[in-house]
């Protein structure tokens, strides 16, 4: 492969390229670096630098005409992605159309090569058991924001400082446009209790300073995650979050070692707020807007819900983006159902009971808490120490005497002992 003789930015074809590209795009950051990485491997490929390549395409017909060629040898050899191929021959079209060579390069048709899904939500969580805390933050933010994993490396700690120390819950982050994708338009978005607890760890974790790390005085433009052991203090890059996470995965078996395309990948995080937000029945222009995604047709210039309305769509949301494990609540019934029975217990409480097993085996319901369970509009609950059937509105079992609910002292809604946000109102509790 061909070593270049200085810096690829340094040459004059590139040069040129770049800042026809920061002009007319987005100047965004991954894009450069992406192309620039192309134009290299290119490079490398044909044995010509850049200015070389541009000197010869000058010449000739004759020589366009074998860069096209190949072009299109380069862009489809080892198989690549139909998608792969089309960011690099995008790219290489590019530098050249920047650099008045006309090449006809055809539009390259794109379709999905190796799909990706969503985690499920026992995949998530032992992804969570086997993950350092770093990553374990990483995973919680991209799995209950939706935000963009290089989005996620350029937020500070400025974007949660006020929400942290007024223990908001959900925690609001604001996006702006210079860290969106496109550059095109700010954006909102939350995460919750869950993610708000693991980042609160790690942040008092960087500011004592650990065995491996010294501790961090954190001002507003520190990275909110940091990269590795190094003295510097830096933001994470994608790629270190995309190789923790996938390293993550592995350990924890949900990937094999080998696998060219596996069907989870940290974008499946991204897929999970999306497929649960929508399972929860959030308005999809809600949970567009909240992923920064550009709105189509009119909404992108008159969808401007306030903060209130957005907070409330990502409460309805909320229980379908949980990180706790969720119990066998299946043996668990059928458990109670027998001792109900047994008992001669209420007619109404054991008809609920058996439909909720009947519903179950075709998932029509979820877990919300371990006492508490929601079938359709109809819900029982049981004391999580004794299994003796309660009143929903009950703060103590009247056989047992466990503690079964705490009231919020800011709202007054019931929260499950051990809650450390009120569900309703997000206030600490």
């Amino acid at each position: 492969m061909m070593v270049l003789e200085r810096g690829l930015e340094e040459y004059e074809s590139v040069g040129r390229w770049l800042m026809d590209l920061s002009f007319e795009r987005s100047g965004s950051e991954s894009t450069k670096v992406c192309f620039l990485w192309v134009l290299k491997s290119f490079c490398g490929f044909v044995g010509k630098s850049p200015d070389e390549m541009i000197s010869e395409c000058r010449g000739s017909e004759k020589a366009r005409q074998e860069y096209l060629d190949r072009i299109k040898a380069f862009v489809m050899r080892d198989d690549r992605a139909r998608g792969t191929v089309y960011v690099y021959s995008s790219a290489l079209k590019s530098f050249l159309k920047h650099n008045g060579i006309d090449v006809p390069v055809g539009k390259v048709k794109t379709w999905v090569t190796y799909e990706d899904r969503a985690i499920t939500g026992e995949e998530l969580r032992r992804l969570l058991e086997v993950a350092d805390l770093r990553t374990k933050v990483a995973v919680a933010i991209l799995a209950q924001s939706g935000v963009r994993s290089g989005t996620l490396g350029q937020l500070t700690y400025g974007h949660v400082r006020e929400g942290l120390e007024k223990d908001e819950a959900p925690l609001k982050i604001h996006i702006a446009s210079e860290l969106a994708k496109d550059r095109v338009k700010s954006f909102d978005t939350f995460i919750g209790p869950e993610a708000v607890e693991l980042l609160r760890t790690y942040i008092e974790a960087r500011k004592r300073g650990t065995e491996y790390i010294k501790k961090e005085a954190l001002t507003d433009k520190s990275p909110l995650i940091r990269n590795g052991l190094s003295r510097e203090v830096l933001g994470i890059k994608r790629d270190a979050i995309y190789n923790s996470i996938r390293n993550a995965m592995l350990k924890a078996g949900l990937i094999e070692r080998g696998e060219k395309r596996s069907k989870l990948r940290p974008h499946s995080l991204r897929k999970f707020f999306k497929t649960q937000m929508e399972a929860a029945g959030v308005s999809r222009t809600f949970i567009e807007y909240m992923m920064g995604h550009t709105l189509p047709g009119t909404d992108s210039a008159y969808f401007k819900p306030t903060l209130d309305q957005l907070r409330d769509a990502y409460m309805k949301g909320l229980p379908f983006l949980s990180l706790s494990p969720r119990r066998d609540v299946e043996d668990e019934f059928k458990r109670v159902l027998q001792v109900l029975k047994a008992r001669r217990g209420e007619p109404d409480v054991v008809r609920i009971a058996e439909k909720f097993l009947e519903a179950l085996s075709e998932e029509k319901v979820y877990n919300e808490a371990p006492s508490r369970t929601i079938l359709h509009n109809n819900a029982i609950a049981f004391c999580p120490k004794c299994k003796n059937p309660t009143d929903l509105d009950a703060l103590v079992c009247d056989q047992c005497g466990e503690k079964l609910r705490v009231k919020c002292t800011k709202c007054k809604t019931l929260n499950k002992i051990g809650a450390k946000y009120c569900k309703s109102c997000g206030s600490r509790i």
